[in-house]
């Protein structure tokens, strides 16, 4: 994920999920979804843990590239966006001066079947999204908190 406060926000979930033995299917995603995130340290931590994460594989791919090594940036967000042109760019990329083909593959079907848990923004989901906001505010990780079209408090 590029939005790194929507990154921390699905792997706190996640984990909340494990710890109360919670089994989602897209029907009951709505309904554990809102919840609130913590503050203080286990949100920083969290969130430059993620941020700390991004910056690395960006120097990687700046390293390949300038090796000539091919890359491919790709990103949840871009896969949600258009799951067919992103799953088609994946493939090309793959395959690319590869005699072999995959056109028995279809990637359609891994594409409908691809569905997102959190698919509202983050202020509609996350309980004490004030308090997160008010925390964040002035840091660097303040652009995050609109990224995914959420709304700030007035």
């Amino acid at each position: 994920r590029t939005n790194v406060l929507r990154r921390f926000y699905s792997a706190y979930d996640k984990d909340r999920r494990n710890k109360l033995q919670i089994s989602v299917t897209t029907k009951h995603a709505p309904v554990v979804a809102d919840f609130p995130l913590p503050l203080g340290s286990t949100l920083f931590n969290g969130l430059e843990e993620a941020y700390r994460e991004n910056e690395i594989l960006d120097r990687l791919r700046a390293e390949a590239d300038a090796l000539g090594v091919r890359t491919l940036r790709t990103s949840f967000e871009n896969m949600m966006s258009d799951k067919s042109r992103a799953l088609t760019a994946i493939e090309d990329f793959v395959l690319a001066d590869h005699p072999c083909r995959a056109e028995e593959w279809s990637n359609t079907i891994v594409a409908e079947k691809a569905a997102r848990l959190h698919s509202h923004p983050l202020s509609d989901n996350v309980t004490n999204w004030n308090d997160v906001v008010a925390a964040l505010r002035g840091t660097k990780f303040e652009p995050f908190l609109t990224m995914d079209g959420s709304r700030l408090p007035d």
